[in-house]
């Protein structure tokens, strides 16, 4: 990556963090259910930016386990171990970089975060016998609709702007010769 590119996916860390960890429960209700940071990560790695999408998830979660007011369920951990498991279907199960593929990859993110808050749910509640708030599995719906539009707008955009997703050669006239 080039130092641009660093200073890039940094800020956008820093923004996602923020957004989590303060401005996520100033907004008005229906922003309640937009995650951003697991769409753009499934981005990254539809992209072949693996270092990109691990900055980008690092970053804010140390953000967000630094400025949030309650207890953030380790968010660095586990929006590495979401990254790490994306990285992995990316690679190895889900080869084609097709909407139906970031879809699932969205899913299969959202549901490992879900086992996450779960098990840190358990660890809070029974060993370290304190509150910890987690979503209800229809807010895990709901956010997980949001992530399906916001995929889609992602990775729609990516490819008229760039021509990355295409899946067919464009014929344009004199192109080969003609």
């Amino acid at each position: 990556m080039r130092t641009i590119s660093y200073i890039a996916t940094t800020g956008l860390a820093l923004g996602l963090g923020l957004y989590e960890s303060s401005m996520l429960g100033s907004l008005p209700s229906g922003f309640a259910y937009v995650h951003p940071l697991v769409p753009i990560l499934v981005l990254f790695f539809l992209l072949k930016r693996p270092q990109a999408a691990y900055i980008l998830a690092g970053a804010s979660g140390v953000v967000v386990d630094l400025i949030s007011s309650t207890p953030s369920g380790f968010a660095t951990a586990r929006w590495l171990v979401v990254a790490f498991c994306i990285d992995l279907f990316a690679d190895n199960i889900i080869t084609n970089k097709s909407m139906y593929g970031a879809w699932i990859l969205v899913i299969l993110a959202r549901c490992v975060e879900f086992v996450i808050l779960g098990g840190t749910f358990v660890f809070y509640e029974f060993v370290l016998e304190r509150a910890f708030i987690t979503y209800s599995i229809n807010n895990y719906l709901v956010t997980l609709l949001v992530d399906f539009g916001l995929i889609t707008l992602l990775f729609l955009g990516t490819t008229v702007f760039t021509k990355r997703f295409l899946t067919f050669i464009p014929f344009i006239k004199g192109r080969y010769g003609g």
